[in-house]
């Protein structure tokens, strides 16, 4: 440790282990003798201690990356040694990545988001991370938000001012409150219970400052992404458990940090706010015997943190109290949501055939067209991860559309806004919203988004085939849906829906499962895919002018029914060759007169394949029975 504070040049990288951790572990050691001193009346809430491995590989991660240092936290009244397994990501309080020279600081900051990343995934109580960078002598601090990465300037441990600052870090570190280390404190470790307990606010009833509290095990969406909303899935139930009980979910919670207006009154985004509104308008004017699923908010509100006798709003003003970007400029405000919905659901990959697929689609397409008619309300991120799979009482895959963080009230906006903003998911976003023209964004942008996540699906695999693995699917066409530039993104999109012989030979005949005996799934489902691409690019109830992408090349019957097949369609390779080369088709598409009639078609063919596909998952289940009560005659 020495030679590293004296400036001592290091030959090899892991030369730096033993004097950087010989330094944490030395500050830890004086914190622990004063708090011994004061027979343990101080403000120290916990130690941080280098893991007893450097250079090693966590057992949670999904990679194979080694991290050079991680730090946890022991309590001071406790065990104050450090395991000697290797310490897990969801254990890391802090990770070190360590480079020899100086100048090595640029191809660290890549390493270190990586290990964020990870720890983002594994600990679901991490609101916000920490990390350091030490390059030779210079050690940077790096703070990780929701939409930035920010570090320090180097402190230079050669220095007694770099070494005052690096031991005051430490230091402040040992005692801060948790939600400042970046702890979710409304969410503890029942370790007697072997469960989690999850406090969730009701913005209906804040004045009453008391949250429910509900209690989870399993977690079925990690925060896999660096930045962002950083949302989480906890399976839960409000019954308290026993030791030893099962813990029996009966409820979803999301939990988000979602871009939002400070004040919830002006706040027209705010997710909870629009659930309210479908469930309140939904219950009494749907028909029962539409049988639409359909999204069914319990309590939700913003998060709040309590700090000895106050309670603050768990927000990015909470995290950086006015602290200013290096550009000047102020972190975009997020606030910490949590929701509880009633319905229970699976991924969407767990569906195990193209009728559970299909039914999944239309159900959610169902809901979708109901939430816009009754509420006025548009979804505008439509993707695999907004989509769950509902398993009713005999098995049968029904549909829910989840997520509406970036959805619409129409009626407050007053049916269009001044500038339409892209939102969404690349790979499953529609050309207009891609391309990001002043042209107003309709509910046919979301049934586009339905078929592009039609297509994707159907291309990595469903229905009890091998899924394809990710290298085989960088090599398709479709991967250049998520792949490049979003001008290279809408250009791909744009030439493989603006044919149907352009979609057929590039997507469709590369569903998974399409040229394989015994298999129905690829051309089943390339049937479907078909007649939703046919409805939005080519429908006949529209002007020619409202049509395609660009340029159409093949000309096709209006009629498409479950279980066509291909002479539904017949080609002209001149299909519109008059139209005006400064029409936009989209721009054309969304007048108002046009949306209702595509949307109409749409609709009609939607609930058709539903009942359809449907009546199939029925006739299924029924040969699955029978074909067991065989065997075992």
């Amino acid at each position: 440790m020495r030679d590293w504070l004296s400036g001592k040049a290091l030959r090899l990288e892991k030369g730096m282990y033993n004097p950087i951790t010989s330094f944490v572990l030395y500050v830890s050691l004086c914190i622990q003798a004063e708090w011994d001193k004061a027979g343990g009346r101080t403000s120290v809430c916990r130690l941080i201690r280098p893991a007893s491995e450097a250079d090693y590989k966590p057992h949670d991660s999904d990679d194979n990356t080694r991290i050079d240092i991680g730090l946890c936290c022991v309590r001071p009244d406790g065990p104050t040694t450090v395991a000697s397994a290797p310490m897990p990501y969801h254990k890391l309080v802090a990770v070190i990545e360590a480079k020899v020279h100086g100048t090595d600081y640029k191809g660290a900051f890549p390493q270190l988001y990586g290990y964020i990343r990870q720890m983002y995934q594994t600990q679901h109580d991490l609101r916000y991370a920490w990390g350091l960078v030490i390059c030779g002598h210079e050690v940077y601090v790096c703070h990780f938000g929701s939409d930035k990465a920010v570090s320090s300037r180097p402190m230079d441990v050669t220095t007694p001012k770099g070494r005052h600052a690096f031991i005051e870090l430490l230091v402040s570190w040992s005692m801060c409150d948790d939600s400042q280390l970046g702890r979710n404190t409304t969410i503890e470790h029942l370790v007697d219970l072997d469960c989690w307990r999850i406090d969730c606010p009701d913005d209906e009833d804040r004045s009453s400052g008391i949250d429910t509290s509900y209690y989870y095990k399993t977690v079925i969406c990690h925060a896999d992404h660096l930045f962002g909303r950083h949302t989480r899935c906890f399976l839960a139930t409000d019954v308290e458990p026993t030791a030893g009980s099962e813990l029996e979910p009966k409820v979803v919670i999301k939990d988000a940090w979602a871009f939002a207006e400070r004040s919830i009154g002006e706040d027209s985004h705010d997710e909870v706010k629009i659930l309210r509104k479908i469930r309140d308008v939904l219950s009494v004017s749907l028909p029962a015997e539409d049988n639409i699923i359909y999204p069914e908010i319990v309590v939700g509100g913003r998060v709040w943190l309590s700090r000895g006798d106050v309670d603050i709003e768990d927000s990015t003003d909470t995290v950086y109290q006015g602290v200013k970007f290096a550009d000047n400029s102020l972190p975009r405000f997020r606030v910490h949501r949590r929701i509880v919905l009633s319905q229970i659901g699976e991924q969407l990959h767990s569906v195990g055939s193209v009728n559970e697929l299909v039914t999944v689609v239309c159900d959610v397409m169902r809901c979708h067209n109901a939430i816009f008619e009754h509420c006025q309300i548009l979804h505008r991120d439509i993707s695999d991860n907004n989509v769950l799979v509902v398993r009713q009482g005999d098995g049968t895959a029904r549909g829910l559309l989840i997520d509406f963080d970036y959805a619409l009230d129409m009626s407050i906006e007053k049916l269009r806004t001044p500038r339409p903003e892209m939102t969404g998911t690349l790979l499953f976003m529609s050309i207009n919203n891609l391309h990001n023209w002043d042209v107003e964004r309709t509910v046919l942008d979301n049934y586009e988004s339905i078929l592009c996540l039609v297509c994707w699906v159907a291309t990595a695999g469903i229905g009890g085939l091998p899924p394809r693995r990710s290298e085989e699917l960088e090599k398709l066409p479709i991967a250049d849906w998520r792949n490049g530039t979003i001008r290279t993104i809408v250009n791909a999109k744009s030439a493989h829906f603006g044919s149907f012989s352009a979609f057929e030979k590039f997507i469709t005949d590369n569903f998974n499962g399409v040229g394989l005996a015994n298999s129905a799934s690829g051309s089943a489902s390339g049937e479907f895919a078909k007649g939703l691409r046919h409805h939005l690019f080519n429908n006949r109830s529209v002007d020619p002018k409202c049509r395609g992408t660009s340029y159409i090349e093949a000309q096709e019957v209006q009629s498409f029914r479950p279980g066509s097949a291909r002479d539904f369609f017949r080609f002209s390779a001149n299909e519109n060759r008059h139209k005006p080369k400064d029409i936009n088709p989209f721009e054309q598409r969304a007048k108002e007169g046009n949306v209702a009639a595509i949307a109409k078609d749409l609709h009609d063919y939607i609930t058709e394949y539903w009942n359809f596909a449907m009546g199939q998952q029925k006739k299924d289940e029924q040969a699955q029975k029978d074909q067991v009560a065989l065997t075992e005659n």
